[in-house]
């Protein structure tokens, strides 16, 4: 049995308390800073227990993720999966992206959180859980953008791997602008911040017109 099916048959209350301050550590430090001994000794796991149930600070990171972040709470994926136009879709990507920065800002924890993952080299974020984590929004990503291209709002001219790899890429770097400036701005400002996150993905990856 692996380290993290073991963590997955502890009590709930137990398990919880374990994550909640891993999530802690990992968002008030970063990745790189979150201390294992520090967690080690807020929860109830000792040093050798650590190692029972997870591989590294790594898996227990992809843990902390798993239990914080819900794919489908944290963005509106399914009104996308039936836009009928290029306008439609993206027009209902950033009201989506809109409602998910909101959810995101009520929780300061989650902002941090997804620093914390932005950061993180592109190999850690495709291995072991936290690579099962990004899987997730794999999914669900290659189903939209695919779509996308069906419907022309999304170029074609690359394939889809490379299409989720620019808009995860962009898009790290769009959120953390966007929530930098979140709770300094009212909501004129939050639209336009938004808005033009949103044309920044749209045109790395749009379809472009014929004359473009």
């Amino acid at each position: 049995m692996s380290p993290l099916k073991r963590f997955e048959r502890l009590e709930p209350e137990r398990r919880a308390n374990i994550l909640d301050v891993a999530a802690e550590e990992f968002a008030s430090k970063g990745y790189d800073n979150a201390s294992l001994n520090q967690i080690i000794a807020k929860s109830t796991l000792s040093k050798s227990s650590f190692y029972y149930y997870f591989h590294d600070k790594l898996d227990l990171f992809g843990a902390v993720l798993q239990f914080v972040f819900d794919p489908d709470r944290l963005f509106d994926w399914g009104t996308l999966y039936d836009a009928r136009t290029p306008a439609e879709l993206w027009q209902r990507f950033e009201l989506a992206i809109a409602a998910s920065m909101e959810h995101t800002s009520r929780e300061p924890r989650l902002v941090a959180l997804g620093q914390a993952i932005s950061q993180l080299p592109e190999a850690l974020r495709q291995e072991g859980s936290v690579g099962g984590f990004m899987a997730q929004f794999v999914e669900r990503g290659t189903r939209v953008f695919t779509h996308g291209q069906e419907i022309g709002a999304v170029r074609t001219d690359l394939p889809i791997g490379v299409i989720l790899e620019l808009v995860t890429t962009v898009n790290f770097v769009v959120s953390r602008h966007i929530m930098g400036r979140w709770s300094e701005s009212d909501g004129h400002e939050r639209a336009t911040l938004i808005a033009t996150g949103v044309d920044a993905i749209r045109r790395v990856v749009g379809q472009r017109a014929p004359s473009d």
